[in-house]
């Protein structure tokens, strides 16, 4: 994902000492990045969050797709007779329009590149990005031909820690099909402004009518997103706010 744990980290500084987070990065096989399921996914999850955390109730935050993670991850929390607080939606998407999020992300790099590059050398930078990342497919997709053979006495990793395109393609694919359930708790939508809120706010409000919707300063992409300094500021004060509630 295009956040990952390190994008979190100005928040995580302006939520102060009196917050205690916990950052979970979920590390998976191979089959598992291009076969994903949320409720698997956060099967795994809650198993080390009830390690890290056990006592006290569950505040969560996924930003962008992680959102997603985040409505299950609180479900399966109450589910396991767990309370839940605050539940905490970093401009995400409604499933069925997590597609368009990814495609958005695409097009701003592929027009990134074209700046900086003259046309002859971004036709042949793009098709080479292409040609790469069919390779990845064919060789990650169950039935594809096996990954080249390390050379004897190399370390053999079990799994891998998903990078970001990895964990965009997998989010992504899970949100097309994916049924949020009832949400215990406190259910927060922080809307980035400027963001299309037919994706996010409209179908969010739809499902979940008592969801509360926070506008927040910044973009959803790039340098001056929601979740960077000095825009993260507004969200970490109503997010410290709603957590200090439960305590």
């Amino acid at each position: 994902h295009q956040v990952m744990l390190v994008g979190y980290l100005p928040l995580v500084r302006n939520l102060g000492e009196h917050v205690r987070v916990v950052g979970v990065r979920r590390v998976v096989g191979d089959d598992e990045v291009w076969q994903p399921d949320l409720q698997e996914a956060a099967a795994v999850l809650v198993e080390a969050m009830l390690a890290a955390q056990p006592d006290g109730p569950l505040h969560v935050l996924g930003g962008s797709l992680n959102g997603l993670l985040a409505v299950e991850l609180a479900a399966q929390w109450a589910a396991a007779g767990r309370e839940v607080g605050v539940v905490g939606l970093g401009d995400t998407s409604y499933p069925g329009f997590a597609r368009l999020e990814t495609r958005l992300l695409l097009e701003r790099r592929v027009a990134k590149y074209r700046r900086l590059l003259d046309g002859r050398q971004f036709t042949a930078a793009l098709g080479e990005l292409g040609r790469a990342a069919a390779r990845r497919v064919v060789s990650r997709r169950p039935g594809g031909p096996a990954p080249a053979a390390a050379s004897p006495g190399a370390p053999q990793p079990a799994a891998q820690v998903c990078g970001p395109d990895a964990m965009n393609v997998s989010l992504e694919r899970a949100g097309r099909v994916y049924e949020p359930p009832d949400v215990p708790g406190e259910l927060v939508l922080y809307a980035a402004r400027g963001s299309d809120r037919s994706r996010t706010v409209v179908p969010w409000s739809e499902r979940y009518p008592d969801l509360i919707v926070v506008p927040v300063p910044g973009r959803h992409f790039g340098r001056g997103n929601y979740l960077r300094e000095p825009n993260v500021a507004v969200l970490a004060r109503d997010l410290q706010r709603r957590i200090a509630r439960w305590t």
